[in-house]
């Protein structure tokens, strides 16, 4: 059922829920906790997702569950995510992001074509929340200009480059590589992570740069 406003079914009330049910728990997680006698440690979950999925589920042969886990748990212990040396070698390959802004401006196109000849409002603007994403990461991809930030900015996962590296990595390895948004299988990007070996990926992409969605499956040998 479409919710109406003040009929308290709508987004913002789904999120007042939500904030309600997280303050609950975290309420109770504190107050076990002080009975046990157990230090309970805070953490901005920002980006743990992106960065286990990118990091750690390949490397360590994690869930993505498991490998966001991971992350908070470094977290709450001081660590800080630096970016491999083979990722910060792919963000500077001008093939690679060549590719990626391909992929993405037909993506765009492709979208476009597809909501003008869609009738059906709620698929139309669906559509339209895909092309805003593709949009934006399209954007973001033409951003990576100017000189690499410090060890420090590489360390903290921003000022690379001009842009967030992590949400840079994920927009361009996820959709146009992995051909998923969330991947279930991780491990080709164990190859990627740890030599940025971006040249033996070319030739197994089967389409060109920016053939879009309905690209052919990648595989790798």
């Amino acid at each position: 059922r479409k919710s109406r406003r003040g009929d308290g079914s709508g987004r913002a009330f789904r999120g007042k829920q939500h904030r309600f049910a997280y303050a609950s728990l975290l309420r109770k997680v504190h107050s076990l906790a002080r009975r046990k006698g157990i230090q309970v440690v805070e953490v901005n979950p920002q980006d743990t997702s992106t960065i286990g999925m990118l990091k750690y589920a390949p490397q360590l042969s994690l869930s993505k569950d498991v490998a966001a886990a991971y992350v908070i748990g470094r977290r709450a212990l001081g660590f800080r995510e630096k970016l491999p040396r083979g990722y910060e070698r792919l963000l500077r390959d001008e093939s690679f992001r060549g590719h990626v802004q391909g992929f993405y401006a037909s993506r765009v196109q492709e979208l476009w074509a597809k909501k003008a000849q869609e009738r059906n409002p709620y698929l139309r603007r669906r559509l339209s929340r895909e092309i805003g994403r593709a949009k934006r990461h399209l954007a973001l991809f033409s951003s990576l200009q100017g000189s690499p930030g410090s060890q420090e900015g590489s360390t903290e996962g921003r000022n690379f480059l001009g842009a967030h590296p992590w949400r840079v990595l994920r927009a361009g390895l996820f959709l146009p590589l992995l051909r998923s948004t969330v991947p279930r299988d991780l491990s080709p990007l164990k190859a990627l992570l740890h030599r940025g070996a971006w040249e033996g990926w070319g030739s197994s992409l089967g389409p060109p740069p920016g053939g879009g969605p309905e690209c052919a499956n990648v595989h790798f040998g």
